[in-house]
């Protein structure tokens, strides 16, 4: 089975790898899942995703940009992360595919509900989905959208 990697590339971000069925030493399947947030370093970046690398890895990598309100460093740090992800998916070989928010976002009907909605208000209703279809793992919002993206990923996918 393919393995699976979502990625939220904001600074805040996070990453969360699914590698399909496995099975374990007493006979049973498990899924394996890690999530982590953004590393902080290309070097820690490129040693995170190839160490789960498989042949046929699929990555779904959240399509963002630079928002007006963001300033000039912001939305340089921004496309300096997108770069190195984009680099080193490449170097290793995996098929890319961008979403953007707005579409997996709509896919779990987890769009802003009305204008009166606060980011904050927004972002915990993304954790909060998140936490429940990952109840064995303390989502936090530093990992909640990437695990967001990789449901959807596998809707896709499996």
């Amino acid at each position: 089975m393919r393995a699976i990697i979502a990625i939220d590339p904001g600074k805040g971000g996070g990453i969360a790898i699914y590698n399909g069925r496995r099975k374990s030493l007493d006979g049973g399947i498990h899924n394996k899942l890690e999530v982590f947030k953004m590393p902080q370093t290309p070097k820690d970046l490129y040693e995170s995703l190839h160490t789960t690398f498989q042949q046929d890895t699929v990555v779904y990598l959240e399509k963002v940009h630079a928002m007006p309100r963001n300033g000039s460093i912001s939305a340089f740090k921004l496309g300096n992360n997108l770069g190195q992800l984009e680099m080193a998916i490449t170097a290793l070989g995996c098929r890319l595919i961008y979403v953007t928010p707005q579409k997996w976002m709509k896919h779990f009907s987890l769009t802003k509900t009305n204008k009166t909605e606060t980011p904050v208000q927004h972002k915990n209703k993304i954790k909060a989905f998140a936490q429940q279809r990952y109840p064995n793992i303390k989502v936090t919002l530093a990992i909640s959208d990437a695990l967001a993206l990789l449901e959807y990923a596998k809707e896709k996918e499996l």
